[in-house]
């Protein structure tokens, strides 16, 4: 028998109140609107139902037609990783169930004042769970493959936390599907109530007619990051997830597009590009700086909402004019005086995007609806490897008149070696970073560029940077990596950009004496800091010690000879023959105590230069991050040698095993540590300054001998 709900329900993401199912409203900012959701804070949600007033109780009485009043709800929360093609609820994952009874009673004093027992006597009861518990064991983070341009996959992201499949071994890492896990960073939920009802007998019955069943009508994105409520953050934009989500809407100071970074630099409303006093400082030598978001749409959301096509209105799915086919990062080169000398192009990221489509009419268009969670690397190393010249008609690495330039072409092969052959070169002090798209000009177009994100502004750090400094673009080396295979992801594209490269082991002067540390940060990116301070590295050993026989000093056997002792021979061990931990015979090479095992760790302690008190606040997260790495350069043999194997693979190449997924594009390696400790001290009280130290284990054992 099925039964049935009296009453109707609804639900809805509170505080914001009910609608039909929709979860990308709440009293927040701007528009109210939030589809991005931190699962480190409550994720209410409440079901209404409008069977009973707030002062009546659920009555088997009430029990008619099948139909009774509602006891409990169920709530069934849903994950996946990408919605398109996806079946609700068939292609989700069940994460977890919550049964729920009514919510407290709400009280009126109004009511009391007035003479009543303090019972709102309104429409409906309440059902609210708070499903962040539920979802915060389904994200960790995702790291970008050091020196890799973005993830490997919109879906199943780069080098993950959490749990690693097991792999098929059968198969190579190229081809294998098994290895892969889902984005640590960013997953999509959605949550199907279910309701339970008292019937005529006083029964709780499961109920499951049309009606009695309701799923959200939309889906959530929810992201790992940790707002903070006692700092300066509280009143700000980056307290609420959204603010990572970057929508079409031009540079508007009405919505904030923040990339995933707490790091004091950027500059996200109006036409300020001239910010260097709050750049961040990089080196020319560091290939792994990265920048995290959430693309929403891509589109020309001004547009959109405007219409200047003939024959638009406002939000119309038909319309073309908003429409585009061309979105990148784009790279302002500048000098020492802010002046932007030159623009280039990083395009890694849209390989994240939902593939190019053909909409209304117009072909090789980006589908306006992304909700992806995007990477790009925007180190000195990458840009000046990978970057596209701002004019040329193919996405393809630095090019100049015709010449495709890469780092081991002007360091090593005699190449052109001057400034031109070079993006970042000795002319650029600083660098700004920020995403751009531009509407089509097919169709209604109209070829508008719009800035859709926040600036992002760099300074590069020259100091103590080469052995045998030379003068300025006189064939400087600027060391590196240098990218030459075929990413992975682009291997059906008809220019596929090359990110496979190593790191020159000569002409790096202070590599070893400073330390590059990355995190997961607050907002659920990954930052990154290099720590040019005290630098110390510490050993640590436990051993378990056993005590064995002492050796006999008196046993020694004198008068031993060939004859009477004749070896191998009489003496040799019979097949299951006692054994004894004899130590006779002049064993002195061991007894008495002896190590059994050994457990090694390395720990370091590391202190920076003097901090203003902005940085230092930022770089506090890394004491409260679950994730901290450093970086470590794995031995390579012969640049050249290596060069010469690894320059312009092919796809046969790829496809016969001679790479990996693309996960470990370089010979360097992210290696985990735990904060164990860290202090600040004061530097210069009068100027603000403080210097930190921070104490760290590496998370792997050092590997030794059991005895």
């Amino acid at each position: 028998m099925a039964y049935g709900i009296n009453g109707a329900l609804s639900m809805g993401i509170d505080p914001y109140g009910y609608d039909a199912g929709s979860f990308n409203r709440q009293r927040n900012y701007v528009g109210s609107y939030q589809n991005v959701w931190s699962v480190n804070l409550p994720i209410r949600v409440s079901v209404h139902w409008n069977g009973l007033y707030e002062n009546q109780e659920p009555s088997p009485d009430n029990f008619s037609g099948n139909n009774g009043d509602i006891v409990n709800v169920i709530f069934d929360v849903y994950q996946i990783s990408e919605t398109a093609g996806a079946t609700w609820p068939d292609d989700w994952t069940l994460v977890g169930s919550i049964r729920k009874s009514r919510d407290i009673r709400n009280i009126s004093q109004k009511d009391r004042v007035d003479g009543g027992d303090g019972v709102f006597t309104s429409l409906g009861h309440i059902y609210t769970v708070d499903i962040s518990e539920l979802c915060k064991d389904l994200l960790s983070y995702s790291l970008v493959p050091h020196g890799k341009g973005t993830y490997t996959s919109t879906f199943f992201g780069g080098l993950n936390g959490g749990a690693e499949p097991q792999g098929n071994r059968l198969q190579s890492v190229w081809q294998d599907p098994f290895i892969v896990t889902k984005n640590g960073s960013y997953r999509k939920i959605r949550v199907r109530i279910r309701t339970e009802i008292i019937d005529g007998d006083g029964i709780i019955r499961e109920a499951t007619e049309a009606g009695s069943i309701k799923s959200s009508n939309s889906n959530i994105a929810i992201i790992n990051n940790a707002p903070d409520f006692d700092n300066a953050d509280v009143a700000g934009y980056r307290n609420l997830a959204s603010t990572f989500m970057h929508l079409g809407w031009g540079t508007s100071n009405r919505y904030v597009r923040s990339f995933m970074t707490n790091a004091k630099n950027g500059y996200w409303g109006g036409s300020n590009f001239n910010q260097r006093g709050n750049g961040k400082l990089v080196r020319m030598d560091e290939a792994s700086e990265f920048l995290q978001w959430i693309q929403g749409t891509t589109n020309n959301y001004a547009i959109w909402y405007n219409p200047t096509g003939s024959g638009e209105t406002q939000y119309n799915s038909n319309n073309t004019s908003d429409l585009t086919s061309d979105t990148w990062m784009e790279v302002s080169a500048r000098d020492a005086s802010g002046a932007e000398v030159r623009k280039a192009r990083l395009f890694d990221w849209t390989q994240n995007l939902k593939p190019k489509q053909t909409i209304n009419g117009i072909a090789n268009i980006w589908p306006r609806s992304q909700y992806r969670m995007c990477s790009q690397n925007i180190s000195p190393v990458y840009i000046n490897a990978n970057c596209v010249y701002e004019s040329s008609p193919v996405q393809e690495p630095w090019e100049l008149s015709g010449t495709t330039y890469t780092r081991e072409m002007i360091d090593n092969q005699g190449g052109v070696s001057d400034k031109s052959s070079l993006f970042l070169n000795d002319d650029i002090h600083y660098y700004a970073v920020y995403l751009m798209i531009k509407s089509t000009t097919s169709g209604n177009g109209t070829g508008v560029s719009k800035r859709i994100s926040e600036v992002r502004h760099f300074k590069i750090d020259r100091s103590g940077r080469y052995l045998n400094t030379p003068a300025a673009n006189s064939g400087d080396s600027y060391a590196g990596i240098y990218y030459t295979e075929l990413r992975s992801d682009q291997l059906t594209l008809p220019h596929p950009v090359r990110c496979k490269g190593f790191r020159s082991l000569t002409g790096i002067t202070n590599q070893d004496n400073y330390f590059r540390i990355y995190w997961l940060n607050k907002c659920g990116g990954i930052d990154s800091y290099t720590i040019k301070g005290q630098k110390s590295i510490t050993y640590n050993s436990q051993k378990d010690i056993i005590q064995r026989k002492e050796p006999d000093p008196f046993d020694v056997r004198y008068g031993r000879s060939s004859t009477k002792n004749p070896f191998p021979g009489d003496n040799l061990t019979t097949v299951g023959a006692y054994q004894s931990d004899y130590m006779g015979d002049s064993m002195n090479h061991k007894g008495g105590l002896e190590v059994l095992n050994v457990n090694a760790t390395k720990s370091g302690k590391v202190t920076t230069l003097p901090l203003n008190l902005i940085k230092a606040n930022w770089l506090r997260e890394i004491l409260t991050s679950p994730n901290v790495w450093t970086e470590y350069l794995t031995p390579v043999i012969d640049n050249a040698a290596i060069f010469g194997r690894i320059n312009y693979r092919g796809l046969k190449n790829l496809e016969d095993g001679s790479n990996t997924d693309g996960r470990t594009p370089n010979n360097m390696e992210y290696v985990p540590i735990i904060i164990t400790n860290s202090s600040v001290d004061t530097y210069d009280e009068s100027k603000g300054l403080v210097t930190m130290t921070f104490e760290y284990t590496n998370s792997h054992a050092i590997v030794t001998q059991r005895n």
